[in-house]
């Protein structure tokens, strides 16, 4: 069965805000899901390119109210004891089709939508009102979860920060369900991510000349340096005239990366000694930063830039 409706995506906008026609919810750092129900169990679950789930998440059960066919929107996440998400070890479970879930963590369902109810389309409704009936017809469990809403965007963000989750949504209260992009009623505002990285190679543009591409970059997670990914925005000229000398004296022949990249563009490997601070956007689904800016290197040792999870 195809996916009965094309999911409605939050646009991303730089910074919170506040409004009271809007409300606010937590950003949760998962898989997309839309879901049909009936009973309990699911009849079908899929991404948000409407591909089938449903072997995936084979324990999944949910508590209505009353008998309903429900259809039903939200995020797939892995929670680990202190209740915060792992992307990471989400994936492990989802690409490799693992039925059973690492120890210490908790499969869950976090709805924030309902779509459908007994074959009655419910999109056309405010969100408010889809809101309302979410709540009177599940019953929240461990497993599948309902969203709360809270009134003030920006101390969502700030304490969302201070948890260091991925950000929040913010949803004007009136609006529709509407497929995709094509609307100003949904916004997603992120917390860029900070991290201490390891120089591991260089890419050039231009190896004859010297002209540098991007560095290639690490962190480690026990005892081994994972690759992340390249960076190349926030160098400075200066930066990559000390750069330039200090790559003929740390040059190796061999990638110091755990498994070592494949790339296209010349490259030269390092010794893992230069370390310096990144921010970027997000973690992709292969754990690669994305849209990463060099804020500036740094003194700390490289066996101090550290990953918190263990890279797929």
């Amino acid at each position: 069965m195809q996916i009965p409706i094309q999911p409605m995506e939050p646009i991303l906008r730089p910074d919170s805000f506040d409004n009271p026609d809007f409300l606010y919810q937590v950003k949760w750092d998962g898989i997309r899901c839309i879901s049909l129900w009936d009973g309990e169990k699911p009849q079908h679950l899929w991404g948000k390119k409407g591909q089938v789930m449903t072997s995936h998440y084979p324990s999944f059960r949910i508590t209505p109210s009353h008998k309903a066919a429900l259809l039903l929107d939200g995020e797939i996440v892995l929670l680990n004891a202190e209740g915060k998400p792992s992307f990471s070890h989400l994936m492990k479970v989802h690409l490799r089709h693992k039925k059973t879930i690492p120890t210490g963590y908790t499969l869950a369902y976090m709805v924030f939508d309902l779509l459908m109810m007994n074959d009655q389309w419910l999109t056309e409704k405010p969100l408010i009102e889809r809101q309302d009936l979410l709540q009177d017809i599940l019953i929240p469990s461990q497993m599948v979860q309902i969203v709360p809403s809270f009134p003030d965007g920006s101390l969502l963000f700030q304490v969302t920060g201070e948890h260091h989750l991925e950000g929040i949504v913010a949803k004007r209260k009136e609006s529709t369900y509407q497929k995709g992009k094509s609307h100003q009623d949904w916004f997603k505002i992120k917390h860029n991510v900070r991290l201490s990285c390891v120089l591991g190679g260089v890419l050039w543009k231009d190896e004859g000349k010297q002209e540098i591409r991007s560095l290639l970059v690490g962190a480690y997670y026990d005892k081994n340096l994972h690759y992340i990914g390249s960076v190349s925005a926030g160098l400075r000229a200066n930066d990559l005239a000390n750069l330039k000398n200090s790559i003929k004296e740390l040059k190796e022949n061999h990638s110091p990366f755990f498994k070592e990249p494949h790339l296209k563009a010349p490259v030269t490997w390092v010794r893992p000694i230069l370390t310096m601070e990144v921010e970027f956007m997000e973690w992709s689904a292969d754990q690669k930063m994305r849209a990463p800016h060099i804020l500036g290197f740094l003194t700390k040792a490289p066996q101090d830039c550290l990953l918190d999870e263990e890279p797929l």
